[in-house]
């Protein structure tokens, strides 16, 4: 496995491994330092190696899942830490560097857009999220990213509009999260006798 070629003490290595599996855990681990080092310079070696090995398609080296792991929790990191520059930088890379499948694309656009917002540069994060679906239309994991921006921005009536596109949909996940999210929209404007009308649509 590519991700264990550093040079890192084995045992400090085997619970980085062991973190990288389970996802966002490493921020709790004493490495915590080091495991955002490792996953830096993890991302330099596996780009060289796909070159070398002249692959884009990391699946093909990537039977266990951890390498989709790593990429994916190297956002997570980033976001974590607050560098939301390099947050968009990483995701820019992995989408230029990487054959990836749609909803792996999408996850990395979404990061990108999220990070402008985190970055207070908002109408950006909103423009690229509208961009993201004329590419994808009614898509739900993006209608719903695009929702809760606009809720954050306190906009509840375009919240409000979108997240009852979301609940139309067939997407069981997102069309619960929604419907939750629209109690809570109604109940910030004050409509209770829709926040109730959504309310029973739970039962």
């Amino acid at each position: 496995m590519v991700l264990l070629k550093w040079s890192i003490p084995m045992d400090q290595l085997e619970e980085i491994y062991q973190l990288i599996k389970q996802g966002n855990s490493y921020l709790e681990s004493p490495h915590t330092d080091l495991v955002e080092s490792y996953f830096s310079d993890a991302w330099i070696g596996i780009k060289q190696y796909l070159k070398e090995q002249k692959l884009q398609d990391y699946h093909e080296i990537d039977e266990d899942g951890i390498l989709s792991n790593f990429i994916n929790n190297q956002c997570s990191i980033l976001f974590s830490f607050g560098y939301y520059e390099h947050a968009i930088d990483f995701a820019n890379d992995v989408l230029a560097t990487l054959q990836l499948n749609q909803d792996e694309r999408l996850d990395f656009k979404k990061h990108i857009a999220d990070a402008h917002y985190f970055l207070d540069d908002r109408k950006q994060a909103i423009h690229l999220y509208q961009e993201y679906l004329k590419q994808y239309p009614n898509h739900p994991s993006l209608l719903y990213g695009l929702a809760l921006l606009y809720f954050r921005l306190k906009e509840y009536p375009l919240a409000i509009e979108h997240f009852k596109q979301v609940a139309s949909l067939e997407d069981t996940f997102f069309k619960d999260a929604a419907i939750e999210m629209l109690i809570e929209c109604y109940q910030e404007v004050n409509d209770y006798e829709k926040q109730q009308e959504i309310t029973s649509m739970k039962h």
